[in-house]
């Protein structure tokens, strides 16, 4: 067992491999919690921390903390990694195909939004948020619903209207709803990238800037914290 190498998720990114001693020091810390994804060689499939066998190394509940909470801007190093880790990404998803090989080595993308939750998301808790960052699956989730629902309007305005009559009104109205959402998490999604958001002005170079967004939107976001978050 003292032999084993470990990884957890730490938002959308695989942190790893640490040896039980390292593992022991960021369960004391904090950083890994009972509710922390994490895998090692030998088990099928990755499990929460606290069903584990290192839940033997959490401190008892009335244990004093070793370093204080996180605070909002807080940066902390993980031992044995030289990228610093962002606390304040939260994974909500499920791991599996997205995950690809636990052990090829950190840094790989193991995760991210769901698309209720990346929906929700981009429509309701940042429906104008223009500031901090969007994981690529949060980013995507929401192309793919504003397709799915505009196309589903397209075909109803057809039914009422005549598919040949150019007075689309449902599609429109839900276009000039999504104008705002869609600009704020494309600015999001560059900011991960630690681009600047107004690399979206390159969507009006003909041809050229659709494919040199498209190439940005599918990169994988900065590991750690980066100056937009």
């Amino acid at each position: 067992m003292a032999d084993k190498e470990w990884y957890f998720a730490d938002g959308d990114q695989q942190r790893g491999p640490y040896g039980r001693q390292q593992i022991d020091r960021l369960i004391a810390d904090g950083v890994i919690r009972p509710d922390t994804l994490v895998w090692a060689a030998g088990m099928d499939n990755w499990a929460e921390m606290g069903a584990t066998e290192l839940a033997s190394s959490m401190p008892p509940p009335s244990a004093t903390p070793r370093v204080p909470p996180l605070g909002r801007d807080a940066q902390r190093p993980l031992a044995g990694d030289d990228p610093q880790m962002d606390n304040r990404r939260t994974y909500s998803g499920s791991y599996g195909a997205d995950a690809g090989s636990p052990g090829a080595g950190g840094g790989t993308a193991v995760g991210g939004m769901d698309f209720k939750t990346a929906v929700v998301t981009c429509l309701k808790e940042k429906y104008a948020t223009f500031t901090g960052r969007a994981m690529r699956s949060e980013y995507w989730y929401f192309v793919l619903f504003y397709l799915i629902v505009g196309v589903g309007l397209g075909f109803v305005d057809g039914m009422l209207f005549g598919f040949e009559n150019e007075f689309q009104p449902l599609s429109t109205i839900f276009g000039l709803g999504m104008l705002v959402p869609s600009i704020a998490v494309g600015v999001r999604r560059l900011h991960d990238t630690d681009r600047t958001g107004w690399w979206l002005l390159v969507v009006f170079v003909p041809v050229i800037g659709f494919f040199v967004l498209l190439f940005f939107y599918v990169q994988k976001g900065t590991e750690g914290r980066n100056r937009f978050g």
